[in-house]
């Protein structure tokens, strides 16, 4: 997925990797990418998960350097509350576990969403 502004292509994200959540299409690069400005977040993964009102919504899964504890996730709820629109903010934060999620050396999609099933 991308965009042309004056003579330049951005990138959003992977065709494949956006959901919709109450109508609107949901690239979770672009909410990954608003995580990954907070400090102590090293990674971040966004998932849909399905949702009865609005067919799915946002999970994120976070790596941090700092401890992933309530007052963590508050700090991250309050930010993303004034960065993104409502139907982009993630309804449940999960640490990254340390499960046999990757392939080689990057986390894999679709073991993580195997994972993220289970919780």
């Amino acid at each position: 997925m991308g965009e042309w502004r004056d003579d330049e292509l951005f990138i959003h994200g992977r065709a494949d990797n956006m959901f919709i959540s109450g109508g609107e299409n949901v690239q979770p690069e672009d909410i990954e990418a608003v995580l990954l400005q907070l400090p102590g977040v090293e990674q971040a993964f966004v998932l849909p998960v399905d949702d009865y009102d609005f067919g799915q919504r946002p999970v994120a899964i976070v790596q941090t350097s700092c401890p992933f504890d309530a007052m963590f996730v508050d700090h991250v709820m309050t930010y993303m509350a004034e960065t993104v629109a409502p139907y982009k903010r993630p309804v449940r934060y999960l640490a990254l576990p340390e499960a046999d999620i990757y392939r080689g050396i990057k986390v894999s999609r679709t073991k993580l969403a195997e994972w993220l099933a289970k919780q």
